[in-house]
């Protein structure tokens, strides 16, 4: 019997038992696996044959990304391999609910626990717009990650917040980054900035846009731009020059509107900004630090707003 392309339940990758499959994508299948050797349980994402060159690319740049990028949101990367000739690298196990399952369960958040989230995220996207990486031997100063979204972060009951899904992520050239590969859109339409439909190249603060976008499906439990027609989706994009902040908590609001401007020049200068802004709204409801407030409220499942 020819074996699988790429391994199953029943199957391990050298030591490693596998626990569940989390995703499976054209271009790679991500893993939940347990390392008894370590006692720890790790995330392996396999690269598939049938991946073009340029997924491939992009796979061995997310891999070195994640092997330099030193914070604790970031899962870091353990080990490289490959198993049947498919590449694959291990990396930290984020145990938690995405904050799509959660905005789905319970709709709009808490303020404080919106202003914990909004510190921990802006901290993290402040150290990956300015960390350096090098890939290829080539140094970067930074990188745009190009697909912050409510199902690429993770609430973890007990550490908090995290980021995942680099795989699309893009080492920043004279301070700016690529909005396109191939002619084609990248990153989620509903969350992308204006610029990475219609313009070359793009800063860090597309990363700002689209988590303005997060922080308004968390303020509201709705997406900023709710449409599901691909076509109509991307007109509406290009069009809308403001939005209805009513539903959104007052303190938001001001610095809700700077992340969304479509001129990214309009918008705060640096993801710290962002941060240091939360930290002060924070102060309204509670002294804890963000993580204790994250973990307070995910593990005793206080999320909604209180009446």
């Amino acid at each position: 019997m020819a074996r699988s392309p790429l391994p199953n339940t029943s199957d391990r990758i050298e030591e490693s038992e596998i626990v569940e499959i989390l995703g499976d994508g054209p271009v790679s299948r991500v893993y939940q696996v347990w390392n008894p050797t370590l006692g720890v349980h790790r995330t392996i994402k396999m690269l598939k044959r049938t991946a073009s060159h340029a997924a491939q690319v992009r796979f061995f740049t997310e891999m070195q990304i994640l092997a330099q990028l030193d914070h604790p949101g970031i899962p870091a990367v353990h080990r490289v391999g490959s198993w049947n000739g498919c590449h694959f690298f291990e990396s930290d196990y984020f145990e938690g609910d995405s904050l799509a399952q959660l905005i789905q369960e319970y709709g709009s958040f808490h303020p404080e626990l919106v202003c914990a989230i909004m510190v921990e995220l802006s901290e993290l996207l402040q150290c990956i717009h300015t960390e350096p990486i090098a890939i290829d031997g080539i140094r970067y100063f930074g990188i745009l990650h190009r697909d912050i979204k409510p199902s690429n972060i993770l609430l973890s009951p007990i550490k908090g917040s995290r980021l995942i899904d680099f795989g699309i992520a893009s080492v920043s050239t004279n301070n700016s980054f690529p909005t396109k590969e191939r002619n084609k859109i990248v990153g989620s339409i509903p969350y992308i900035a204006p610029e990475m439909l219609d313009a070359p190249r793009a800063t860090s603060k597309a990363d700002i846009f689209s988590l303005g976008a997060v922080l308004y499906e968390m303020s509201c439990g709705e997406r900023l731009f709710p449409e599901t027609d691909f076509g109509q989706l991307v007109r509406d994009r290009m069009n809308l020059a403001s939005f209805d902040l009513s539903g959104v908590f007052p303190g938001f609001r001001g610095i809700l509107a700077s992340m969304l401007s479509r001129n990214p020049s309009d918008r705060p200068f640096s993801s710290k900004e962002i941060a240091e802004t939360f930290r002060k709204l924070l102060r309204k409801w509670s002294s804890d630090t963000p993580r204790m407030v994250i973990v307070r409220r995910i593990s005793g499942r206080m999320i909604r707003p209180e009446k």
